[in-house]
C-alpha cells in the first residue's frame, strides 16, 4: 500500500485513504485515514513481525545468533520496501 501511494505521489495522482470499520450490528462505515496513521500501522506490523521471528529463534535455538539476526533484518527490510 505504501509503495502504491509513493508511486501515485510521483505521478502527481491525488489520493485519499479511508478506513472501513463496523460495530456490529451496525452497517460498515468508511472514515478518512491519515497517511501518518497508515505509516504507524505499517511500522507496528514490522515491529510485530520482528518480535515473532526473534521469539521463534529463541524458542528453537535458545538465542539469536548473528546469522539469524542478519536473516531477520533482511526479512524486515524486504517488508519495508
Amino acid at each position: 500500500m505504501a509503495k502504491l501511494l509513493r508511486e501515485f505521489d510521483k505521478a502527481g495522482i491525488e489520493t485519499e485513504l479511508f478506513e472501513e470499520s463496523r460495530y456490529t450490528p451496525n452497517p460498515w462505515r468508511a472514515e478518512p485515514m491519515s497517511r501518518e496513521y497508515l505509516k504507524n500501522i505499517l511500522q507496528r506490523d514490522r515491529e510485530i513481525t520482528r518480535q515473532v521471528l526473534e521469539d521463534i529463534e529463541r524458542e528453537t535455538v535458545g538465542y539469536i545468533s548473528p546469522d539469524a539476526k542478519k536473516d531477520i533484518d533482511k526479512e524486515i527490510s524486504k517488508i519495508q520496501k
